[in-house]
């Protein structure tokens, strides 16, 4: 994805501060600049993002950079009514200043995937199934929160070729867009390159894409499964085991609702079976201390 980036001015009207107080930030390291052929800077939006989240800078005019005006001051989990309610009624920029707002603020990807989106969404798809929610607004709910987080993988720079390399995927029947959406960018923020090689794939594509680029981790999330009793049986023959054989050095790790919510321990078929992005954060910390 090619990454946007801006000149000091522009930067220095988004943050209200002079420009001359950019150029010193870039000189000094602490905002990321590539030059042009005429020698002028131009500032990588990532690096300003991480920027406003570790330092909590204000930001004057969000919109020049595609950043919003301020964080929900309010812990996650006191957000959820408010989001559940503006996703229903598919008011995509209050959505939008909302969970921007949060990760503009500090919060990481996994604590805004496991505290508030996951649950958001699943009591929206909980009042589908019961009535309360209309198909066309549990569908709605789902692109605005696409179009979010795919606003937050601007946000993130994983042009770094030097990184290892993630592959994520959904298993066939699983359609599921914003889980993978999650793990692909908690992959991506704790320093892997990823390769989303799409949801609803069988089991042997899944296998054919690790085996073609064969990544340090391949990760499936599972958030819908047809036959949950023969799942554990059918990964173990048609992806573990050749997986094996093929690219032994491929790290397998599996997580989701499904997995979950039909009790099912595959943790002695794959390297690591993660109940949530928190616990795949946990994990890619420790083989970070390994390599």
């Amino acid at each position: 994805m090619p990454i946007a980036t801006f000149s000091p001015k522009q930067i220095a009207f988004a943050l209200g501060v002079s420009e001359s107080s950019v150029k010193r930030w870039v000189d000094s390291g602490r905002l990321e600049a590539s030059k042009t052929a005429g020698g002028h800077r131009k500032v990588l939006l990532p690096s300003v993002a991480q920027f406003v989240r570790e330092t909590g800078h204000p930001v004057a005019h969000p919109e020049v950079i595609g950043l919003v005006a301020s964080g929900f001051a309010k812990p996650l989990s006191a957000a959820r009514d408010l989001l559940h309610e503006e996703l229903v009624a598919g008011r995509e920029e209050e959505c939008r200043n909302l969970v921007l707002g949060f990760y503009q603020a500090g919060e990481s990807i996994a604590r805004l995937g496991d505290q508030l989106i996951g649950p958001v969404l699943r009591r929206i798809g909980d009042g589908w199934e019961a009535g309360t929610v209309a198909v066309y607004q549990e569908r709605r709910a789902c692109q605005v929160m696409m179009a979010i987080l795919h606003e937050i993988r601007r946000w993130l720079d994983d042009t770094d070729d030097e990184r290892p390399l993630a592959i994520v995927a959904t298993p066939l029947q699983d359609f599921a867009e914003v889980p993978l959406r999650l793990v692909e960018l908690t992959l991506i923020s704790s320093g892997w390159r990823v390769m989303p090689a799409g949801s609803g794939l069988p089991l042997e594509e899944i296998l054919a894409a690790a085996v073609a680029h064969r990544p340090g981790l391949l990760c499936v999330s599972v958030t819908h499964l047809e036959s949950p009793g023969d799942f554990a049986e059918q990964l173990t023959a048609e992806l573990i085991k050749p997986l094996r054989e093929r690219s032994p050095e491929t790290l397998v790790v599996i997580g989701g609702g499904a997995i979950e919510s039909a009790g099912l321990c595959i943790a002695n078929v794959v390297d690591q079976q993660l109940p949530s992005l928190h616990h795949l954060t946990e994990y890619l910390e420790r083989l970070q201390g390994v390599a």
